[in-house]
């Protein structure tokens, strides 16, 4: 998977892009939220409440790298889950 592609497509809007770019990244963000949260539901839902907002708010990510390095994503995903409520 091309990232920056995938990062571009997803940003003009393509659903698939961004499930592609998600489902590549699913497990470090299940093991990031449960270090956090230490029960399955609560890491689901915080999950798909981050992916929503994350989705909505893909436009204001600047590097396309930062889907593939967990480290720099994390920010991103924390900022867009913290915001959540």
């Amino acid at each position: 998977m091309d990232l920056k592609q995938e990062v571009k497509k997803a940003r003009k809007g393509n659903h698939e892009a961004f499930i592609r770019l998600v489902l590549d990244i699913k497990l470090k963000m299940y093991k990031q939220s449960f270090s956090i949260l230490q029960r399955d539901e609560d890491c689901a839902d915080a999950i798909q409440e981050t992916i929503l907002k994350a989705y909505k708010s893909l436009h204001t990510l600047k590097k396309p790298e930062y889907f593939n390095s967990l480290p720099r994503f994390i920010p991103f995903l924390y900022r867009e889950g913290m915001n959540l409520g």
